[in-house]
């Protein structure tokens, strides 16, 4: 069984074998990505607490064997995390790829230094970077002009290193790829497919869980129906060789016109192949969503990231963006509550229940009728009983009714509703169009009680008779707090995430 290790026990356990290192270093490489995120367990005493696996320690010792070696903590994290991603692309453990990896580069250097097998030593550090060089550039530059190709380095459009394992296995990595090599263009319907298995990678990044790959019909749902994603705010960057061209990565623009108007709008990504970084295709896809933003009249883009997301937040933080608000998806199982239990008829335990108790009472049970929007007054009633309860919160965007008319929405609305208790309205409430999440803005007074519940229990039982297997809902708030009536009814928190925004225009 794997005995877990809390901060201090680790540092204690790494200075045991030699390893200068003290817990707020540790701190400092956890938070920086070079060692993975504890996992929160019991503690035998009661509670809950941050443990680490074991095998972190050694991790550690490679990190600071490289630092040795001449590599920044830098350079050292952009490493880890290439294997991160290519572990979780391959369905596997990020920490198992990384010791693999870790015990190869020591067996390497014990090589280097002559300590195996009776070898000489070899050039280390930066000498061996140069020898390498040295090695290669020779053999490669002669075969050009035998080709009668100039062997100036600025006409070469990609190189790559090749390696042959003793089993016979070849494995060829990219080591630089020119400017000129790579196109950069909108999103067409052939695209759709390797869309869908790079944004499967990019949500594995983020998550740090494995994603199964999305499919082309999926795909074209999203990018033909969705309310704030369309085909023509999106770039691919292509990989344009005479051996066949090949898309590298993409980003994303979420434009909503409500959010537009508070001149704001939604980054996805960017997200490059892990084999294809540190090539400037991250960067050059960015400036093109940052400078297609401003043609879209955007004063700022915000990125929705969560805390484990390190590569993606340490690239977002040296491109000038900074965390601005907290948010929280929370996620409700319809299937798995309908095995179980009714799940529209959900518990209503704790403060909750005490509350709603009191306001039954109150309003004699009330009548709570909930009523299809079914034409423009009631639509503008309806939202603005949204922006009265959520104006001045963050990742609020007061839409027009024209917005959702624009969409797609017509009268009859089947996604969105009124709420009223006694003929008065007290809340409006909505499934997001072609998506799974669900919202309900109920008026401060009836937040918190019997009212709140059932509005969300209605969503639930709309939900599941549209044959939704789970559905999401968003909470956001500039301090670390949530919504308590959807985690009592069964909803759980799914992530957290941190809005980054840049201000384009400085």
């Amino acid at each position: 069984m794997t005995s877990w290790l809390t901060l201090r026990e680790l540092a204690s356990q790494a200075r045991n074998v030699g390893l200068t290192i003290n817990e707020r270093t540790l701190r400092l490489y956890v938070d920086s990505g070079l060692l993975p995120r504890p996992t929160v367990r019991n503690r035998s005493g009661g509670g809950r607490s941050g443990y680490y696996d074991p095998r972190v320690l050694d991790l550690l010792r490679v990190v600071l064997q490289q630092q040795d070696e001449g590599q920044t903590l830098e350079q050292v994290g952009e490493f880890l995390s290439r294997l991160a991603a290519v572990a979780r692309r391959a369905g596997r453990e990020p920490l198992d790829v990384q010791l693999e990896a870790a015990a190869a580069l020591r067996a390497t250097r014990l090589e280097r230094e002559g300590k195996a097998d009776g070898m000489a030593a070899h050039p280390t550090g930066p000498a061996r970077s140069k020898a390498l060089w040295a090695a290669a550039a020779g053999p490669l530059a002669a075969e050009m002009v035998r080709q009668g190709i100039s062997p100036d380095s600025a006409g070469i459009l990609e190189l790559k290193v090749e390696a042959t394992t003793t089993g016979g296995a070849t494995v060829t990595v990219p080591l630089f790829l020119s400017p000129q090599a790579v196109r950069y263009a909108g999103l067409s319907p052939s695209d759709y497919a390797t869309l869908g298995k790079l944004m499967a990678e990019y949500r594995s990044e983020l998550t740090g869980m494995p994603q199964e790959p999305v499919g082309a019909e999926r795909i074209a749902r999203w990018v033909e129906k969705s309310y704030d994603i369309s085909a023509e705010n999106f770039v691919l960057a292509r990989r344009q060789m005479p051996d066949g061209s090949g898309t590298l990565g993409f980003v994303a623009l979420g434009v909503e016109p409500e959010r537009l108007r508070a001149g704001q709008v939604r980054l996805e990504g960017p997200y490059v192949v892990p084999e294809y970084r540190s090539q400037g295709i991250g960067r050059a896809l960015l400036r093109r969503a940052e400078q297609m933003a401003l043609e879209r009249g955007a004063s700022f883009a915000d990125a929705y990231l969560s805390p484990e997301a390190n590569q993606a937040i340490s690239f977002l933080k040296v491109s000038g963006y900074r965390p601005e608000f907290y948010g929280w998806d929370l996620a409700f199982d319809l299937k798995s509550h309908a095995q179980n239990s009714d799940p529209t008829t959900g518990p209503s335990s704790g403060a909750v229940a005490e509350n709603a108790g009191r306001q039954r009472r109150k309003s004699g049970f009330g009548r709570l009728d909930i009523r299809p929007v079914g034409d423009m007054d009631q639509l503008r009633l309806a939202l603005q009983l949204s922006e009265q309860v959520r104006g001045g919160r963050p990742g609020f965007y007061p839409p027009r009714p024209e917005d959702l008319l624009a969409a797609g929405l017509s009268f009859p609305m089947d996604t969105f509703f009124t709420a009223f208790l006694d003929g008065q309205a007290v809340a409006s409430l909505w499934n997001s169009k072609g998506s799974r999440r669900i919202y309900v803005d109920v008026l401060p007074a009836h937040e918190g009680t019997w009212v709140e519940a059932d509005l969300w229990k209605y969503l639930l039982r709309y939900a599941a008779g549209r044959g939704m297997e789970a559905v999401t809902t968003e909470v956001s708030s500039f301090s670390r707090t949530s919504n308590r009536v959807p985690l009592s009814l069964g909803f759980t928190v799914d992530r957290m995430w941190v809005c980054y925004r840049k201000d384009l225009k400085k």
